[in-house]
């Protein structure tokens, strides 16, 4: 687990604690009766992730034992009430073409230089939200990703891409508008993400699910399934160790065939060379 990853467990648990142990002090059989009280509040998913932050907060404190009770908790939603659970959020898995140039335009006018910045980065290069802040610009119209996601040799992979000019430079002049990641200090981008969804909804007041920096990625995954790459060369240039994973972003249907990608796999180094894209 990264120290990043580790850190906002620590603070999901502090919170949950503080929050709901107001006039108590919290106890192996109280936390444990609260986590199945609260399960049809939350996801299955943000339950599952508050219920390893509790273990690791328990870890951390010196106790083990209750660590491992706590991970040994079921949800009772997906157990025994699946009726109470709380439906998975939807989340929009494309970009149209129309979509992203009415999105460009309204950032612009409302000059949201930092929002204008993360999603054309993610759109020309189709990482995480997360690797925004720690993306390197070198010579050559390349730049190097660090993977949010690396642990090891594990999981998660850096990978360079070698951009068109067109959006070596766009990325050269924006990505300065964005602060890099600090040691200890909550995300910008998390900032920058929940003003993404208010411009969103100000566009497309009537629709129920909106455009994220996710819907982006997803979009690229897409056109490179659509594309005469293999699913070594996707997963790598997804940031991905695994080619199993390359099933979760993009359906090739969803492709607007915008991709022009030429790419060399040597190794671990992965360079990509993307022709102009309409911006």
């Amino acid at each position: 687990m990264q120290d990043k990853t580790r850190r906002e467990y620590l603070r999901l648990a502090d919170h949950f604690l503080e929050s709901r142990f107001i006039d108590s002090k919290p106890t192996v059989k109280t936390v444990s009766q609260m986590l199945h009280n609260v399960a049809c509040e939350y996801r299955p998913a943000y339950w599952r992730r508050l219920k390893t932050a509790l273990a690791l907060y328990s870890e951390d404190k010196g106790n083990p034992e209750t660590a491992a009770k706590i991970r040994g908790l079921v949800n009772p939603t997906t157990s025994c009430s699946p009726h109470l659970k709380k439906p998975k959020q939807r989340r929009v898995k494309s970009v149209s073409d129309e979509d992203h140039e009415k999105l460009i335009a309204h950032l612009k006018a409302h000059k949201d230089i930092e929002c204008l910045a993360a999603v054309l980065t993610v759109y020309f290069t189709g990482c995480r939200p997360a690797e925004i802040q720690n993306i390197s610009l070198n010579r050559n119209q390349t730049i190097t990703i660090f993977s949010a996601k690396k642990i090891g040799a594990i999981r998660g992979c850096d990978r360079q891409l070698k951009l068109s000019n067109e959006a070596y430079r766009t990325l050269a002049l924006l990505l300065p508008n964005i602060s890099h990641a600090k040691a200890g200090k909550t995300s910008d981008i998390s900032r920058i993400q929940r003003r993404l969804q208010r411009h969103v909804k100000k566009i497309w007041p009537k629709r129920k699910h909106h455009i994220s920096l996710y819907s982006y990625r997803h979009q690229l995954g897409a056109n490179l399934k659509d594309s005469r790459f293999s699913r070594g060369e996707v997963a790598a240039i997804m940031g991905h160790r695994s080619h199993d994973s390359v099933d979760v972003y993009g359906d090739k249907r969803a492709s607007n065939q915008k991709l022009g990608i030429e790419a060399l796999l040597a190794c671990e180094t992965l360079q990509v060379r993307q022709s102009p894209l309409k911006s």
